[in-house]
């Protein structure tokens, strides 16, 4: 990360939740600054479909540009 921190690029670290397996696609997700989500009920989870969506948010408008991106429900 130093390398990127040091850089001119516009980069992105997007992590998963804990729990992260193939679903049903809601469309619907959080996002934070950070290493790992944690929902108010403490669970940690995210489908693969749900984290693809929330990629390709990020992409088309970044929201997290030169830090840590942490998705779940």
């Amino acid at each position: 990360l130093d390398g990127y921190a040091s850089s001119r690029l516009a980069w992105t670290v997007i992590r998963q939740a804990a729990e992260f397996k193939p679903r049903e696609r809601t469309g619907r997700y959080r996002a934070s600054a950070g290493m790992l989500f944690r929902a108010d009920a403490g669970h940690s989870r995210i489908s693969f479909e749900d984290y693809a969506i929330a990629t390709i948010d990020e992409v088309e408008n970044p929201k997290f540009l030169r830090t840590h991106m942490a998705l779940g429900y």
